[in-house]
């Protein structure tokens, strides 16, 4: 089965809602890469498709200064580990960190 992953560089984040402790990205153009090897190496494809996190137990901080927008780049934290892409699918218990750059 192919590895998939959201890259955030050119991602269209349109909400970030918070209900009780429980955080939702919705993308309304999340850009996925596809490849039999690593998501984003040279030999993968890529399309746009409506996408949305949910993260339990979490909160926001930072300023999303206004919504809907491209995303520039981020970055995703479970645990130690680091990722450039969101991996798809994910299904992570444990510390969670995003950080997002908003273009503009």
């Amino acid at each position: 089965m192919p590895n998939r992953a959201i890259e955030f560089h050119d991602s269209t984040l349109d909400s970030v809602q918070e209900d009780g402790t429980n955080v939702i990205l919705r993308f309304s153009a999340a850009y996925i890469h596809m490849s039999d090897r690593k998501p984003g190496s040279d030999l993968d494809s890529g399309w746009n498709q409506e996408a949305v996190l949910r993260i339990e137990g979490a909160s926001v901080s930072g300023e999303i200064h206004e919504l809907p927008c491209t995303l520039l780049d981020g970055s995703l934290r479970l645990g130690g580990e680091l990722f450039e892409m969101i991996p798809i699918p994910l299904d992570y218990e444990g510390h969670i960190e995003i950080t997002l750059e908003q273009d503009g």
